[in-house]
């Protein structure tokens, strides 16, 4: 379904505009389920008052169950034509994610503001919106208006299921009391499995850690690094993408370390990070013995690679490497 813009849009600049959409998406949403589930409590409150006429009118009690299901078909097609007519809106966009990130201050709707003239942003213009777009790398513009879209879907799933379950009653309910059971439904339990786990890795390399969720999906995720040092890291992880994956790369491992993530109201188990080095050499040190013929004192080269001698020259090299060593050796 193609979704309608107000006139304003087409003004925005392209790269703001692209940072909200998806923020603009749900807030268009939210003001569609804030208005469906006005109308279907309204639907719900006419479907009442239908029900009962009957108390007073029993010879229009032919008409309730047609009544009803007019009520609710209106209902549904004046929400669908909603769809189509209810536009994006950017500066409402950009004032919720002001209201959600407040050191933007007013530099997105001020972003916003700016029309492009024939021959370009000057420096100002420019400025405004290169300094709005800079927030957009390290904030989730997107997540705005996510929080309030659930409690809404809750509350348009609310109005809905009430005013179906009046107008079920002009079917199921013939003037008698009647009960009908509900169904339990099932508690989905999120389990999540840790990837890598335990695990060694090398000195300074890059470990990513991620958590695949089964089941309900977390809005958050937070790795938990306890340091052997005492240090404990809380280290917000990142979604990927829209698979059920949060994930977090630490760019060097430099000691080992316990490490578990966090998602609201639960945690995994605890596991562990060891770390290994690799043999390095360290110093290498040259002792030069030169011949008795040449008059010369013996020599001590320190941290040297290349060694020049007159020959006959006995030559000792001293190795210091970064760890304990079975076996060594020299290659030509």
């Amino acid at each position: 379904m193609t979704i309608p813009r107000n006139k304003e849009a087409r003004y925005i600049d392209p790269r703001i505009r692209k940072e909200l959409m998806v923020a603009a998406k749900r807030i268009r949403e939210n003001r569609l389920y804030r208005a469906s589930s006005r109308r279907w409590l309204i639907a719900a409150g006419i479907i009442i008052l239908i029900l009962g006429a009957r108390t007073f009118w029993p010879a229009t009690s032919h008409l309730i169950f047609p009544a009803v299901c007019g009520v609710v078909l209106m209902t549904w097609v004046i929400n669908l034509l909603a769809q189509f007519k209810t536009p994006l809106d950017f500066s409402e966009s950009a004032r919720a994610v002001e209201e959600k990130f407040p050191e933007l201050g007013n530099m997105l709707t001020t972003a916003l503001e700016q029309k492009k003239p024939d021959d370009g942003y000057n420096f100002l213009q420019e400025k405004v919106i290169s300094g709005a777009l800079q927030f957009s790398f390290f904030q989730y513009w997107e997540d705005t208006g996510k929080r309030k879209q659930r409690i809404l879907r809750l509350k348009h799933f609310g109005a809905l299921l009430l005013a179906l379950g009046f107008g079920s009653l002009s079917w199921f309910s013939r003037g008698e009391n009647q009960w009908i059971d509900a169904p339990n439904m099932p508690v989905l339990v999120s389990s999540v499995e840790v990837t890598p786990g335990d695990v060694e890795v090398e000195r300074s390399s890059a470990l990513v850690i991620a958590a695949r969720f089964k089941g309900d999906l977390p809005r958050t995720a937070t790795l938990i690094l306890q340091q052997d040092d005492g240090t404990t890291l809380r280290l917000p992880m990142a979604q990927s993408l829209s698979d059920p994956i949060f994930a977090y790369t630490l760019a060097s491992v430099e000691e080992a370390a316990l490490y578990y993530i966090e998602y609201p109201g639960k945690e995994t188990e605890t596991y562990r990070i060891e770390v290994y080095d690799l043999p390095a050499l360290v110093q290498a040190d040259a002792f030069l013995d030169y011949p008795t013929y040449t008059g010369i004192r013996d020599r001590l080269i320190e941290d040297t690679r290349r060694v020049s001698a007159v020959e006959g020259t006995r030559l000792r090299y001293q190795f210091l490497v970064n760890k304990p060593l079975e076996k060594v050796e020299l290659v030509d």
